[in-house]
């Protein structure tokens, strides 16, 4: 899980609420997130260590959304994420960051595990390989 802001990025530990539901899903996390903590920040230099199978992001940027987005297009783009695994399947997925990182509870829980099964539920129905 990562989130790119307006002008950096960082990523996710079991203690954030939508990565403590992946985690309880089952969903075996990298070694370097699979860790106790909130969330921690992704510099460029660093981006293999986001390394995963499929990787969920969101982009806060209330200030500058055209700046927020802009950022998550350049980190996207950049060649070291482009040869991360998630990246080569085509298993990145954009989700939004008020459900699953400023919203604690029930109605959002459902509304992240829904995510979660119509993102991977099309991208398998789309000939993507888990």
């Amino acid at each position: 899980m990562i989130r790119f802001q307006v002008t950096g990025a960082r990523f996710y530990y079991n203690d954030s609420f939508a990565a403590n539901l992946i985690k309880a899903l089952g969903f075996e996390r990298p070694s370097l997130h699979d860790t106790t903590g909130f969330a921690e920040p992704l510099t460029r230099e660093r981006i293999p260590e986001a390394d995963a199978d499929i990787q969920f992001y969101f982009t806060y940027a209330s200030a500058d959304p055209a700046k927020g987005k802009q950022n998550a297009r350049s980190w996207l783009n950049n060649p070291l994420w482009k040869s991360l695994r998630a990246s080569q399947k085509d298993q990145i997925f954009q989700v939004n960051n008020d459900i699953w990182n400023k919203s604690y509870g029930i109605i959002s829980a459902h509304e992240v595990l829904d995510d979660i099964e119509e993102q991977l539920l099309k991208n398998t129905s789309n000939g993507a390989k888990g």
